[in-house]
């Protein structure tokens, strides 16, 4: 069981954690402020 336990919290810290960082636009290892302005000029690009 204990190993089914420790599966789950694995499974679910990769979803929380790991995928919202390959599915943003920007690698992780920009600073904040570069995403910030990035967001905005995502937005404009839509418009």
């Amino acid at each position: 069981m204990k190993l089914l336990i420790m599966l789950l919290l694995g499974y679910l810290v990769y979803r929380v954690f790991f995928q919202p960082m390959l599915q943003a636009p920007n690698p992780p290892q920009r600073p904040e402020k570069d995403l910030d302005d990035n967001d905005y000029t995502d937005y404009e690009e839509v418009d």
